[in-house]
């Protein structure tokens, strides 16, 4: 059975760099050039109660990048993204845009519309504290685009004038968070009014889900895609070498047909101030290019895979080196443990051993006899005699050395002996 969704409202806005003029442009669009993709589905919402989690956004966007893979563009695609996480991404994929490429951004997730201005939903956005904390009357856009992503301030004036078309497409609300007059209770959630007209500018071409003043049920295909979204898809896939008003233009007429027997009828409707003639496949030469894209495309993820694979191949080494040191380490430390409990066995046997073999003790040796005392005059006496017998040498030193101890004549005859000085 068929599930009504939160609000969604689809809008497919080309922009082109240098055609901001209100008259119509014709811009030539070649199977040649570069084509860049974003695609964000943001599905869970986690900060505001009152924003609640859309079952089939992220399928819607998952299923758009894959389409758009397909037809040769070089997708980014991202999910679930905070407010910082948003810009971040829109100014990457401002910077892979060039003069002559061909840009297209997709957005599923909430949207709002306050003040004439429209704002994508970030997932970590808090619209209830916003109302509790702030008087609606005094809600302006610099509050708003502090913590939403304004359409015109922070996606198309990143986009103007980088490439030769730009494509934005949004599948998100456009209700007024902030008036609950346009509030109307349903089964399974809730919907909005549509959003208002919105007047083109030279070189763009707008197609709504919803015509002005009804409202966008949302009823899941039977694919799980947003009505809408599904048959976009399903015209991509079976008509991509359509021109792209034809192409949009058939797709509302199945949104219509599929909705007319509901309580709300979808009523897409389309605007353009465009002549140009887009078309997602050529019919000549496009299936080349689209070949040849997607062989740089999958030659780019190939290298990211080595890179990958590499970085894990780093990753295991080092983890397997750390595992070596941990185990060398280890054996170290048991090494030496075992080394000290031998030591210590050692220790413990050497003493056993000195217990039951008690070393002798050592003979004490004999005191030396205390040396004699020497007696000053005796030396001198010794030394007269010397003297006497003519020994001068032998008696002076008898005299020093009685005089060394202190004997005053012994003391005179080293004065009075020449010999003795």
């Amino acid at each position: 059975m068929k599930k009504i969704i939160g609000c969604c409202v689809l809008t497919l806005l080309f922009h082109y760099g240098n055609a901001m003029a209100a008259t119509q442009k014709s811009v030539a669009v070649t199977a040649a050039q570069k084509r860049v993709a974003l695609v964000i589905g943001n599905a869970k919402y986690f900060t505001d109660p009152g924003l609640a989690p859309l079952p089939s956004d992220e399928k819607d966007a998952r299923d758009m990048a894959n389409a758009l893979t397909k037809f040769g563009f070089n997708v980014m695609w991202r999910k679930d993204l905070s407010y910082q996480e948003m810009h971040k991404a829109l100014a990457e994929f401002s910077s892979k845009l060039e003069k002559d490429s061909i840009g297209l951004i997709y957005y599923s997730g909430h949207g709002s519309q306050v003040h004439g201005k429209q704002y994508l939903i970030p997932v970590d956005a808090d619209l209830s504290k916003m109302k509790r904390e702030v008087n609606p009357k005094s809600i302006d856009d610099g509050l708003l685009s502090a913590s939403l992503i304004n359409i015109n301030t922070h996606v198309l004036a990143r986009i103007e004038n980088k490439a030769s078309l730009t494509m934005l497409i949004m599948d998100a609300c456009r209700s007024n968070p902030f008036d609950n007059s346009d509030e109307i209770t349903r089964k399974g959630g809730f919907i909005k009014k549509g959003i208002e007209k919105i007047a083109p500018v030279g070189g763009t071409l707008i197609a709504s889900a919803t015509a002005s003043g009804t409202n966008s049920n949302g009823v899941n295909s039977a694919k799980q895609n947003s009505i809408y979204t599904a048959y976009l898809l399903e015209a991509l896939q079976k008509q991509p070498s359509e021109e792209v008003v034809t192409l949009l233009r058939s797709v509302g007429t199945r949104v219509k047909n599929a909705t007319k027997n509901m309580s709300d009828k979808q009523e897409p409707w389309l605007t353009m101030s465009f002549d140009g003639d887009f078309r997602f496949v050529n019919k000549i030469d496009d299936s080349e290019r689209i070949k040849q894209q997607l062989a740089v495309q999958q030659a780019e993820l190939a290298k990211q895979k080595a890179a990958t694979e590499a970085a894990l191949q780093a990753q295991k080494l080092a983890q397997q080196q750390a595992e070596l040191i941990k185990q060398q380490k280890e054996a170290e430390m048991a090494a030496l443990q075992a080394k000290n409990k031998a030591l210590e066995a050692e220790k413990q046997l050497l003493a056993l051993n000195s217990q039951a073999n008690p070393v002798p003790a050592k003979p004490t040796l004999a005191e030396k006899p205390p040396a004699p005392v020497v007696d000053a005059q005796a030396l001198v006496k010794q030394g007269e005699a010397f003297i006497k017998r003519k020994r001068i040498k032998q008696g002076c030193a008898l005299f020093k050395q009685a005089a060394a101890l202190g004997d005053a004549d012994a003391k005179v005859y080293v004065a009075k002996i020449k010999k003795c000085r």
